[in-house]
């Protein structure tokens, strides 16, 4: 069999191969939550989980002198056994500026739902937000 014969059978051997290997690859980031504070096209901040690695990232889309903060809780069985709650599992405050981000990491794990939602802030110790997007619920 000739080179080139050879290479054509190997082409089309390979292709569908690569194929799946790609389609495989977008499917891991599938899973990723964005919660706005205004639309995606129009937002004040934004909460991103990258399923990837379980980071979180919080994300200050305006230049309007607020700082950004992100809360994210799971909703846990009750320990008395009457039902469940939505217990806080991190913040994370930032204070960097138009398009700065802080992050962390947590491990998100099934089959608790988990929520997160993101306000705008006026300092890193503000217990009042300013405005707030509605809590987003997702699961792993």
């Amino acid at each position: 069999m000739s080179s080139i014969r050879k290479f054509r059978a190997l082409s089309l051997v390979a292709a569908p191969v690569i194929a799946l290997g790609f389609s495989g690859e977008a499917a891991a980031y599938d899973g990723n939550t964005v919660v706005y504070l205004g639309t995606s096209t129009s937002s004040a901040a934004r909460m991103i989980h990258v399923d990837n690695g379980d980071t979180f990232r919080v994300y200050d889309d305006r230049s309007d002198g607020h700082g950004v903060r992100g809360w994210l809780e799971v909703n846990a069985p009750d320990p008395g056994g009457s039902g469940s709650q939505w217990v806080h599992q991190h913040t994370s405050y930032n204070g960097g500026g138009l398009d700065s981000y802080s992050y962390f990491y947590k491990d998100v794990q099934s089959p608790f739902p988990y929520r997160m939602k993101v306000c705008t802030v006026d300092g890193p110790d503000d217990t009042t937000p300013v405005a707030c997007s509605a809590w987003k619920t997702f699961y792993e």
